[in-house]
Parts: C-alpha cells; structure tokens; sequence
C-alpha cells in the first residue's frame, strides 16, 4: 500500500509540476466506502442491478451507482484485499516519518469522514486522495 502512495504521489507532483510541496495531505477513504467494497467483494453475480441492490446503502446510492459499474468494466480497481480505516490510517502514521523525509515536506494524514477537503471524497481504500500545496 505505502509503495503505491509513493507512486501516486509521484505522479501527482509530475502532473502538477510542483517540484518541492510546502506540505502533502494524504485522506483515506470514508467508512461507508470500506463497507461497500466489503460487500462488493463477496458479490458473485457481476450484474451492475444486482450488485448495487447487494451494496444498497440509501445515503450512498448516488455513489454506489456511479462505482459498480466501474469496477465490474475494471476488475483491476477492485483492491485484493479491504483494511479498516483504522489500519490505513495506521499504516501511513507508521511510514509518516519516512515519506516526510523522501519528500522534504510536511505529511498530513486525515480521514475522509473528518475533512472539508471536497477532493476527499475521491479516496478509495487503499488509495487515499492526494493533496500536494
């Protein structure tokens, strides 16, 4: 997981040409969205209505509509396997210190359900929105 923020940070600050980042925020995804993959994973039909009904989360369903049928075109967007929110978060405190020194800046490392960051909502478990000042 840690080597593929890496990368995605990487790409980020080529894509935005930012050569040396004031400071890095990491958001990992929200809690309903570690459930719904939870769900998702364990689906055995590949049919988009029947997914989304085996995922119904009322207060998500705009999102689960949108993300089903991604997932079911690209199997490879499918983590192998889901943490907790808990655990992500935990990972990235672990390596906090190593990628503050790979990038000579400041990482913060927030939670999609706690941020006011709208691009937070883009995060996916196991792969948390980037955000490079």
């Amino acid at each position: 997981m840690v080597t593929t923020v890496i990368t995605d940070i990487h790409t980020v600050l080529t894509l935005t040409k930012i050569g040396k980042p004031q400071k890095i925020t990491l958001i990992v995804a929200p809690q309903w969205k570690y459930t719904f993959f939870t769900t998702f994973t364990k689906q055995q039909s590949r049919h988009i209505t029947e997914v989304i009904e085996a995922c119904k989360d009322e207060k998500h369903m705009k999102e689960i509509s949108k993300i089903v049928p991604q997932l079911l075109h690209n199997p490879g967007k499918v983590p192998s396997y889901i943490l907790s929110v808990y655990q992500e978060k935990s990972i990235l405190e672990t390596y906090k210190n190593y990628l503050q020194h790979m990038f000579a800046t400041e990482i913060i490392i927030t939670d999609a359900d706690t941020s006011s960051i709208p691009k937070a909502q883009q995060a996916m478990p196991l792969k948390p929105a980037i955000i490079v000042e």
